[in-house]
């Protein structure tokens, strides 16, 4: 059974550790500037800039999920304009691909939803997660744990 722990934002800086070592997987919104994928990816992680943006681009242009893996255990959600604009069936879809690339890919024991709310509603993610929590039959041997940031 996967535990599903709605929290305040994690500091990067106490974590950061457990996110280099493939213990959590974080999950961000593809917008650059100071956000949470540029603190994990580039200042903790220390991926160039220039590969971040180029990821950015390419998630938000086919408005699909994306990750930085093998590089850094992060995950990016495209963004909208605003949190009205997502297709709740769209944004399923994004999230269970988090799920199966953690399955297939990252293998990590946590995953960290950390999602700007200026970008997604995250009420509906936050259902959407509920959703593939209650209804997972142990096809995911790994994570156990998701932190769903409030």
């Amino acid at each position: 059974m996967i535990q599903l722990i709605k929290t305040n934002q994690k500091f990067p800086g106490d974590i950061i550790d457990d996110v280099k070592s493939g213990k959590i997987h974080i999950v961000c919104m593809g917008q650059n500037g100071l956000t949470h994928l540029n603190v994990y990816a580039e200042l903790y992680c220390k991926i160039p800039k220039e590969v971040v943006n180029q990821c950015v681009e390419l998630v938000n242009s086919k408005k699909e999920t994306g990750t930085l893996f093998p590089k850094a255990y992060i995950t990016i959600l495209p963004k909208s304009e605003t949190p009205s604009d997502w297709n709740t069936n769209k944004m399923e879809m994004c999230i269970k691909d988090v799920f199966f690339a953690n399955q297939e890919h990252l293998k990590c024991e946590i995953i960290y939803f950390t999602l700007e709310s200026s970008y997604i509603n995250r009420t509906i993610a936050l259902e959407i997660v509920e959703k593939i929590v209650l209804n997972e039959k142990r096809t995911d041997l790994f994570v156990k744990t998701i932190w769903f940031e409030e």
